[in-house]
């Protein structure tokens, strides 16, 4: 290539990556070269996110591992006995969750992470692993956490290895899991993934979002109040309306289909995208084949056929009865957690259109804002007197995989608050009537599960509370006289209702375990009132103490949750769901027109139950082997690097460019080092170049270093008009510390990431240079880098795109200390 400057050389210096699409759609001749090339074109694209980190665990943590056949357990060195219980979950459940679409299984490193207070789990696709968050949520259904993740989380591994056959299984082996990961983002709807990993948490137990009247109301709200929304608004989102998620809508469309087809009908399609992704829709077509309908189409006849068995279950007349004490809102909005106050009732309310808040209700439905708390969890909140007492989210500065769940207090009639708990791991607090105590939730380290009572105004842990079968706590409650504790526990039976003696610390179990949803117990006088979904909703129950008899209190149409009593007993207030939100509702307790009810005599059948294979694998019911499986130490310097995707060709994210090359991608499975390793030719100066990245994020200071060697062409026009083609070697290095701090704070997100580098820069073996040139080129460049960013931003509420006020800091400065012309740079 002939250039009059090296800027026209920059300018030109490679072909464009959309000028590679236009190759791509000219290429009419064979349906699989087009797809081929357009995979090509996509991998291309996708190298810029080609990494999915969710964080690091500290850099003390030392690892240890299980190694099986099929599974590889990574876990911290003080978590082996929850490891083995792992690896022997997993191990039994395994052939029953593949059994419906016999997969290729190949073995699969699951990381345990017990730093987070996070409740949540993921199967990334490149690299293939599965990440565990050990923390169970306070909203968790009958079904102890671990077992929840293996029935769900393992059904992703099956549908990633369903793919590894046909043209998918040769995409693995040209662009490695990457490939495998295309192929699922463009053909198969997150809906169905998630849908199928509901359906297997559920029919192969005892419980699962399949059998909570919860998971389900909202989209039954929204079909029988509202309408059927169109395909692409249920499947997307809107923001607009509220739109159920799609592990909602994944499960009803893939029950369904299971019950008037089979299983059989989602294993034919899994085959069909897998073996020939090159049609144009092969996930739709799949559908078509199975059912007659086209994807659209399934899912409207779908939703009909709901709507049509929820009209003949559904009670209208019950919402013509509530009194609504929450004032109507434009969007979506629900409020959670009421308390009756002597100024009015005491809600959180989070709406699509505002962050959530705290606020007052008062007798004329009149709403005041009271707090606008930091990153809570929305599991619980506390009202006494002018007190409100609540948990939210603590960032460590550093580590993402480290984080903590603190305890706050507000009054607000003074307008003081107050942080009681640092660095803690507490859940669902609830202040005593007198305000003096506390009683939580906590989780230690190695899943050992307790209630603590502290001290309201030190924090000082007064009294502690566990079982000998480690059951897991939820929702406690004081009663009105601060004598007694009401809380749900949940074990390998499912869950029961203690209420516990404040004096003796005596538990009594009020109810059988039973793997029927119970939530959110409170106690006034002799009564206990709870959320029971015996009838297949959510309705109020009250458990006499003194009699141990069991009434129904209240039965909602969708769901009711969240109850308090009034000061003196004769009122109940609660959060009762509408197809707008929940809504604040309240009715009086008169006990004398209770219904007596006898719980074994109380029963529904879910969609799940009707679909569930007869004499089938049930997790619930299966004793779990105790194996011990030998241990050993897991090296994090011998695992730095785990390639696991390719592409023939040479991307540059930067500039979106492409050339003839070859890309390695590498990422190790917890996720403290990424690289990247090219070889590039470049069709311009016909040169080749070789080119290396990488990013260690295991220390406190994150370090990034590339390196790139090649040859270097360049025309240059001499005085007597005369073309000379010079060419030269070229080495550029670069060495960058940078520690990015999360300081995110209250209702802040906060965060600082200084950084400080080198970029060197070498020229070697000039060619055909003229000594008039050669003796003013410097054969080495050394520019320091430092840089400072730094961002606060309000947090956001759903509808926000970016935050209602925030600011962004990035100040860099460039400059050339060393060179026989100094020059420097500061932008910002």
């Amino acid at each position: 290539m002939v250039c009059d400057s090296i800027k026209d050389f920059q300018i030109h210096e490679k072909p464009c990556i959309f000028v590679f699409l236009f190759e791509v759609m000219k290429a009419k001749q064979n349906t699989k070269i087009r797809f081929l090339l357009f995979i090509l074109f996509i991998c291309a694209v996708q190298l810029k996110g080609q990494y999915f980190i969710n964080g690091q665990e500290p850099a003390s943590v030392k690892w240890k591992q299980i190694k099986t056949h099929y599974f590889q357990i990574i876990y911290p060195e003080n978590y082996s006995e929850m490891a083995q219980y792992y690896v022997n979950v997993l191990t039994l459940s395994q052939p029953a969750i593949n059994a419906s679409y016999r997969s290729d299984l190949k073995r699969i490193s699951v990381i345990l992470h017990n730093n987070t207070t996070t409740s949540n789990a993921m199967v990334p696709i490149a690299p293939l692993r599965a990440e565990f968050y050990e923390m169970p949520s306070q909203y968790i259904y009958p079904q102890i956490w671990q077992d929840q993740l293996t029935l769900h989380e393992y059904r992703h591994v099956v549908q990633i290895n369903k793919m590894r056959q046909g043209m998918t299984k040769g995409l693995y082996y040209m662009f490695g899991e990457q490939g495998i990961a295309l192929v699922m983002g463009l053909w198969v709807p997150f809906w169905f993934i998630e849908g199928d990993a509901v359906y297997s948490e559920t029919v192969l137990s005892n419980s699962g979002r399949g059998r909570i009247p919860e998971f389900v109301y909202t989209l039954k709200a929204q079909v029988l109040d509202k309408k059927i929304y169109k395909y692409d608004k249920a499947s997307f989102g809107s923001y607009k309306d509220f739109v159920p998620d799609h592990y909602t809508l994944g499960f009803q469309l893939v029950a369904k289909g299971i019950e008037n087809h089979g299983i059989e009908m989602w294993d034919h399609t899994l085959d069909r995208v897998a073996r020939r992704p090159y049609y144009l829709v092969p996930f739709t077509a799949s559908i078509k084949k199975e059912t007659g309908k086209f994807k659209v189409q399934y899912y409207n006849s779908t939703m009909k056929s709901l709507r049509t068995e929820w009209w003949i279950e559904d009670k209208p007349e019950i919402d013509s009865e509530i009194e609504y004490l929450s004032p109507d809102q434009k969007f979506y909005t629900n409020y959670l957690f009421p308390h009756l106050s002597e100024n009015g009732i005491i809600s959180e309310k989070i709406g699509l259109d505002d962050v959530n808040r705290f606020v007052l209700i008062d007798s004329a439905g009149n709403e005041k804002k009271l707090f606008t708390p930091g990153y809570d969890f929305y599991e619980s909140l506390s009202v006494s007197g002018n007190v409100i007492c609540w948990n939210e989210k603590a960032y460590d500065p550093r580590w993402e995989m480290r984080n903590y769940s603190v305890i706050k207090l507000y009054d607000f009639e003074s307008g003081k608050k107050k942080q009681l708990t640092r660095k803690s791991r507490y859940f669902a607090p609830a202040l005593s009537a007198k305000q003096e105590k506390i009683v939580a939730v906590h989780v230690d380290h190695q899943s050992q599960y307790a209630l603590h009572i502290l001290d309201a105004d030190s924090g000082d842990v007064l009294e502690a509370i566990s079982t000998d079968d480690n059951l897991f706590f939820t929702t406690p409650h004081w009663s009105d006289n601060d004598k007694y504790i009401v809380v749900i526990v949940l074990g390998k039976q499912g869950k029961s209702l203690v209420k516990i003696d404040t004096e003796s610390w005596h538990m009594d179990y009020m109810l059988p375990f039973s793997f029927k949803e119970i939530k959110w117990p409170v106690m006034h006088g002799q009564w206990i009132v709870y959320i029971g979904t015996y009838e297949g909703k959510d309705n109020l129950y009250a458990i006499n103490t003194d009699s141990d008899r069991i009434y129904k209190v209240f039965e909602s149409r969708f769901g009711a949750t969240n109850a308090s009593f009034s000061k003196n007993g004769q009122q109940l207030v609660f959060s009762y769901y509408t197809a707008d939100g929940f809504k604040i509702a309240t009715l009086d307790f008169h006990p004398e027109n209770f219904e007596e009810v006898q719980l074994n005599q109380l029963d529904y059948q879910y969609l799940a139950d009707r679909i569930a294979p007869e004499n089938s694998f049930n997790l619930d019911d299966t004793i779990v082997p105790t194996t011990v499986y030998p241990t050993k130490k897991y090296s994090k310097t011998g695992h730095l690097f785990n390639i696991h995707s390719w592409i023939p060709l040479s991307v540059d994210v930067n500039n979106y460019t492409v050339n003839p090359g070859v890309t390695l991608l590498s990422q190790n499975v917890i996720s403290t080092t990424v690289a990247r390793l090219d070889y590039l030719y470049d069709v311009n100066e016909q040169t080749n170049t070789i080119k290396f990245g990488m990013d260690y994020y295991g220390w406190y200071p994150v370090i990034s270093f590339t390196a790139d060697y090649g040859g270097r062409k360049y025309s240059y026009q001499s005085e007597d008009g005369d073309y000379i083609q010079l060419k030269w070697r070229e080495t550029d290095l670069f060495l960058r510390l940078s520690v990015p701090l999360n300081l995110t704070h209250s209702k802040w997100a906060q965060g600082i990431s200084p950084s400080v580098g080198i970029d060197q820069k070498f020229l070697s073996n000039f060619e055909n240079f003229p000594d008039t040139i050669r003796e003013r080129i410097e054969d080495r460049f050394t520019s320091p880098v430092y840089q400072f960013y730094a961002y606060n931003q309000y947090k956001k509420s759903l509808k926000d795109l970016y935050p209602k006020w925030g600011q962004i800091v990035n100040l860099v400065y460039r400059h050339t200390p060393w060179a026989d012309t100094t020059n420097s740079q500061l932008a910002l």
